[in-house]
């Protein structure tokens, strides 16, 4: 009987435990750019429990991304979604004095499971996204914060623009560093020269100071006298 009842829980088991994954290809999209080094999470929605991190991930120099969860549910498909942290100032932000992280949640349609899909569905652009960001965290933006406020993916203008000011640093830092032990080698061949100096003068004083000396001996020196 015991064994009846292991075999109908294991049939039960494998039969509603449906393992699936979710693999995903996809680009950000900012202000007609790719949006860089921006973190996504791939969540599965619980509806007791708290809700699973299946993966996260960031996206690369182009604003790409690649994501795969995999999750067991005992009865019917998971349902997983992305969150997604991003600084997209969207276009009814016109203020520039604050900086801004905002969370979007977006959910993953039930048939791109189980198969790597890679289309322009999940390219998410944050300019034509009719959904409202779940919360968003702002803010005063320093000086410092001005240019960098969005990380977007860089043009071949851009980017031979980059590598010329690299260039230009690289250069300047290496002139600067020539000219640097150039000044600190004259200076210890400054202070070389005026050590042998002194060692010179201090050895002709001591000389001096030895015939001198050796004068004043030979003058006190009595003269011998017959008995």
């Amino acid at each position: 009987m015991n064994g009846l009842i292991n075999i109908l829980f294991l049939f039960f088991f494998v039969h509603y435990s449906i393992s699936e994954v979710v693999h995903l290809k996809g680009k950000l999209i900012c202000n007609g750019k790719g949006l860089i080094k921006t973190n996504i999470e791939l969540l599965e929605a619980d509806l007791f429990d708290p809700d699973d991190l299946l993966s996260t991930t960031n996206t690369d120099s182009k604003g790409f991304y690649e994501i795969k969860g995999e999750q067991n549910e005992w009865f019917g498909r998971i349902d997983p979604y992305f969150r997604i942290k991003h600084n997209c100032s969207f276009k009814d932000n016109k203020t520039k004095t604050k900086k801004c992280i905002y969370t979007h949640v977006l959910p993953i349609l039930v048939e791109v499971k189980n198969d790597l899909i890679e289309n322009e569905k999940y390219d998410i652009n944050f300019d034509t996204l009719d959904v409202a960001p779940s919360s968003e965290e702002c803010t005063e933006i320093t000086l410092v914060d001005a240019d960098t406020s969005m990380r977007l993916e860089r043009t071949e203008e851009e980017e031979s623009e980059e590598e010329k000011r690299i260039e230009r640093n690289d250069k300047n830092l290496k002139e600067s560093l020539e000219e640097n032990i150039s000044s600190s080698t004259t200076i210890i061949n400054e202070i070389n020269e005026t050590t042998e100096k002194q060692q010179k003068e201090e050895i002709n004083e001591t000389t001096e100071i030895n015939k001198n000396e050796t004068k004043t001996y030979e003058i006190k020196q009595p003269s011998a006298q017959p008995y």
